[in-house]
């Protein structure tokens, strides 16, 4: 190796300050976000291929604020951290790649949870784009330039077994691999393969997917376990279900895997990351859209209790319903608060609607409400006192939804009972149409006879 250490001198080689993020949340924010662009509808679309169309759309905005701030800190933080301890020099670097692997104890495990929809995909995505173009990694003129993936990604799926685990990690950062087993030997293979891409950290995703009875929570167990044998910094993403069932496994791996966990909570009606979002979406619906988003931002957040999914498949249903009632009318199609409205109590959003009311009752404190909605952890005083202010102000407006959709119906009742023609009677008859005649009596039958 000694032909490698006098010929990096003049080579730039800092793994460390690839990483660094600017300190300002603005300027970091302004690289993280994806910029809203307007959906413009077909003629000949029909409204579910329209409504499916918008809803994709909407789905490729992405505006960071405090909360997903922190949790891309933490993730890239971890990586400097691995970087600073694995990667100190290029010598090190060039060491790891050809299979001089250090020891490396105490893999920080991180947990990120929310309800479900609340935006973790989103947030692990942003960090995975901030540093798709990096620049390749030059540690000596005498070696080619190795590509430089900061973060390599697992797509959880059921049934997964150990050895998916290590093609599904080393695969994400454009390596070959066909594992059939998970061995020492496989497990120190893939790392080395990860090295060569400068791999500082492992983002799992979906992992809830892996949990649907006591025996699955174990398998999630060992799947974690052997994502934590390739040595690097890991983060998880789940729902609040996942969390609860690692609280019932023994108490050296709760200690492990659910250390320090990052809870992504729903936004308050007059945030600015649920404010801005309701920006994003009147900007990609464009004059569709007659009424300002950001005005209804209260009746928005009752009807969806914040959460970022659900606020995207409200207005996909508010728009399908707007696209299929002015097509039949050769109309423009235009949004209304109305229509907004009707969404809500929609047999298409009812789903998502019990998500909105199941998760602001669980921060309630009501009991008849499953664990899959309460969050596993304590929150800290002022995250509780947050979520319980958002709780009981959506709920009054749901409450007031319920009432003012119960009256129009009523209403809507009342007229077309008073529109509705009174039943015919043998006066009101159309000419042509045969009058039944009346029964005949027993004193009718003996006149016909005498």
């Amino acid at each position: 190796m000694e032909y490698a250490k006098g010929n990096t001198e003049n080579v730039d080689f800092d793994i460390v300050a690839a990483l660094r993020l600017p300190q300002d949340d603005i300027e970091l924010a302004r690289r993280l976000r994806l910029e809203p662009r307007p959906f413009i509808c077909n003629a000949e679309w029909s409204t579910t291929l329209a409504g499916e169309m918008l809803f994709k759309h909407l789905g490729s905005i992405y505006r960071p604020f405090a909360q997903s701030l922190t949790i891309i800190r933490s993730m890239v933080d971890h990586a400097i951290a691995y970087a600073s301890t694995v990667y100190p020099t290029r010598d090190a670097f060039i060491r790891s790649v050809q299979g001089q692997l250090p020891t490396v104890t105490d893999v920080a495990v991180r947990l990120v949870t929310s309800p479900p929809g609340c935006g973790k995909s989103a947030d692990r995505e942003a960090v995975r784009r901030l540093f798709a173009n990096a620049t390749p990694l030059r540690p000596s003129s005498f070696l080619p330039d190795f590509p430089f993936h900061p973060f390599a990604l697992l797509k959880v799926t059921a049934h997964m077994k150990l050895c998916d685990v290590l093609n599904g990690v080393v695969e994400s950062v454009g390596q070959k691999a066909d594992y059939k087993k998970a061995g020492p030997v496989d497990v120190k293979h893939a790392r080395t393969l990860l090295h060569q891409r400068g791999v500082c950290g492992v983002l799992a995703d979906e992992m809830q997917f892996h949990t649907r009875s006591s025996q699955a929570s174990a398998r999630t167990s060992g799947l974690l376990d052997m994502v934590c044998r390739l040595g690097h910094p890991l983060h998880f993403f789940a729902n609040y279900s996942l969390g609860h069932r690692l609280k019932t496994r023994p108490p050296e791996e709760t200690t492990r895997f659910l250390f320090h966990p990052h809870v992504l909570l729903p936004d308050l009606p007059n945030d600015p990351a649920l404010i801005g979002l309701l920006e994003d979406i009147q900007i990609v619906l464009g004059e569709v859209c007659t009424f300002k988003l950001r005005d209804s931002a209260g009746v928005i957040c009752a009807m969806t209790f914040g959460i970022k999914r659900l606020i995207l498949r409200l207005v996909r249903v508010t728009y399908e319903i707007a696209h299929r009632q002015c097509s039949l009318r050769s109309l423009p199609v235009r949004m209304t608060e109305q229509h907004l409205r009707d969404a809500y109590w929609s047999l298409e959003f009812q789903e998502d609607r019990a998500i909105a009311d199941n998760t602001r009752n669980a921060m309630l404190g009501l009991r008849a409400v499953k664990d899959d909605f309460r969050c596993p952890f304590e929150l800290d005083q002022s995250a509780d006192v947050r979520q319980r202010a958002l709780a009981d102000a959506t709920r009054q407006i749901a409450i007031d939804e319920a009432a003012l959709s119960a009256a129009r119906s009523a209403a809507q009742r009342d007229s077309d009972r008073k529109n509705k023609e009174p039943p015919d009677t043998p006066q009101q008859r159309p000419p042509g149409r045969p009058v039944r005649p009346p029964p005949r009596t027993p004193d009718d039958l003996r006149g016909s006879l005498f």
